[in-house]
């Protein structure tokens, strides 16, 4: 049976707000070796692309300068424990996705506590239909055919469960610093915080791990197979996620044949902080080849 808590999601938001102070560094007090932003990055006017029970999700759009013909996109997903965060906090990736030849889309995606799993996978999914119309596609001069995805955190959950389904309509996907096992035997992949913890029931919908029919469901690691979207995997040694989690799932991916690379910094780096410079341009590689 699945069960709601109260008391999870008030730990989901609390570990949420530490999420959304290390996932995203501003313009100062980078880690040492990332990028300093020197802007934000533009996008377009916002656009609707999902409605859900009255709500409004939203898509900025990211276009790379001086293109003749259609190109690439990489939807966006952001951080901040399924409770917090929002599309802004992917600006910078959204414009640096620009300056790499493909149009960048940040979403909105729907959060805790109202909304619990699959609300995010669905959404997420919704925005890569969205991007396929024929008129959305040729409005921002997307290839539909062409379709990737990048995951921060909670995002890079969403991400990989996507990227793990055979209807993701993805081309290539990175997630960064993603959850593969949110099951019971995914506890000995490394030693997750009590917060942690907390933050995946909260998602889930659930109290408690061992009793919890949907957590093999939204598990990447147990959804992989031969033709699942290639994706790029990064994670810290020492941070939020246990460096386990993100290694099972690229041994998963390398066992059936996926194309996959991982990078895996040293120290508590999480999500967008991952991104240094080296890292940043191995990810983009790796779309690019792939998209």
């Amino acid at each position: 049976m699945i069960h709601r808590s109260t008391s999870l999601l008030a730990a989901a938001a609390a570990i949420a707000l530490a999420l959304a102070g290390c996932a995203s560094p501003g313009a100062s007090g980078a880690p040492a070796g990332e990028r300093t932003p020197s802007a934000t990055g533009t996008a377009t006017a916002a656009e609707v692309y999902r409605t859900v029970d009255g709500t409004d999700l939203k898509a900025e759009f990211c276009e790379p300068e001086g293109v003749d013909s259609p190109v690439p996109a990489v939807v966006l997903l952001h951080g901040g424990g399924f409770s917090e965060g929002s599309r802004s906090s992917m600006m910078q990736l959204c414009a640096d996705a620009a300056a790499q030849g493909i149009v960048g889309v940040t979403v909105d995606y729907r959060l805790l506590p109202q909304n619990s799993y699959p609300a995010q996978i669905d959404d997420a999914a919704a925005a890569v239909a969205w991007l396929k119309e024929p008129e959305v596609a040729a409005a921002h001069g997307i290839d539909p055919a062409h379709i990737g995805m990048i995951g921060s955190s909670a995002g890079a959950i969403i991400t990989a469960t996507l990227a793990t389904r055979s209807d993701s309509g993805l081309t290539a996907a990175a997630a960064l610093s993603p959850v593969s096992d949110m099951t019971a035997d995914g506890l000995a992949l490394g030693t997750p915080t009590n917060e942690a913890i907390a933050t995946i029931l909260a998602y889930l919908g659930c109290s408690d791990i061992a009793d919890c029919p949907v957590g093999a469901e939204a598990s990447p690691l147990l959804a992989v197979s031969a033709g699942d979207t290639p994706m790029f995997l990064a994670g810290g040694t020492r941070e939020l996620v246990p460096a386990g989690q993100v290694e099972a799932l690229h041994d998963a991916l390398v066992a059936a044949g996926v194309p996959t690379e991982l990078v895996m910094s040293p120290g508590e780096r999480h999500g967008l902080a991952l991104l240094t410079d080296d890292v940043r341009a191995k990810m983009f590689d790796f779309l690019k080849e792939q998209l």
